[in-house]
């Protein structure tokens, strides 16, 4: 009998897309992932990630090379085809000042909501998320606001260590991760890097990664009206 052989790499990220299926099938059902990837840059003090869409993503890479072919040397970071695959944006931060319960501030964030803030409770190092103490748009302030009136009670920590210049409740606090978001960023990271892995060999790229981080921030600013 023939012997079944499977890549490691390919039975975790199987096992994976079963854990978020069990563990996420509460709140992240009805999102579409097909085709979604992730890809996170973990500083120091500042994490943030940009998920955006493979096709969309490898259609720029093709105007690349068609343009590198016609003798044009465009920047990846430049095309508006790069900006147009980005699906979300979010970057959480260490507090300084004060403890805040280990929580980290969701300093950006746009895009669907149920897919880029279980990004941010994955990325904080306690799965504790809270509001940017200083300066919070009104939208995202109703956001919030509805978030703290739906979620579990015993998921909402009062911040009382925590320096703020905030006055309503639902600001002063940290969130606790529903559970489950760890392997749902897992999965998505591991889509980048077989996108990445993909690429290999087709042309050589300054740094793909940077582009894409680049076209999130695009995407952050713009939405925010900073652009």
């Amino acid at each position: 009998m023939a012997k079944l052989r499977v890549k490691l790499s390919h039975l975790r990220r199987v096992i994976r897309e079963e854990l978020v299926k069990e563990i996420l099938h509460e709140s992240l059902d009805t999102i579409g992932t097909t085709g979604l990837a992730a890809y996170v840059d973990d500083a120091a003090e500042t994490k943030t990630a940009v998920v955006y869409t493979t096709e969309k993503a490898k259609a720029a890479i093709d105007i690349l090379v068609n343009a590198k072919t016609a003798g044009r040397n465009p920047s990846l970071s430049n095309l508006l085809t790069i900006k147009s695959a980005i699906v979300g944006f979010t970057q959480i931060k260490k507090p300084r000042g004060a403890e805040c319960r280990g929580a980290w501030e969701v300093s950006g964030i746009t895009g669907p909501g149920k897919i880029v803030y279980s990004i941010a409770y994955a990325l904080s190092p306690n799965g504790l998320i809270m509001p940017d103490r200083y300066n919070v748009s009104t939208a995202a302030s109703d956001a919030w606001e509805r978030y703290a009136a739906k979620t579990d009670k015993s998921n909402i920590l009062p911040l009382g260590d925590c320096f703020t210049s905030h006055k309503e409740e639902w600001l002063n606090s940290a969130y606790k991760s529903p559970g489950g978001e760890g392997p749902f960023l897992e999965m998505l990271v591991d889509k980048h890097h077989e996108f990445m892995e993909s690429l290999v060999g087709i042309i050589e790229i300054d740094d793909p990664e940077a582009a894409i981080l680049d076209a999130g921030v695009a995407k952050f600013d713009r939405v925010m009206g900073f652009d």
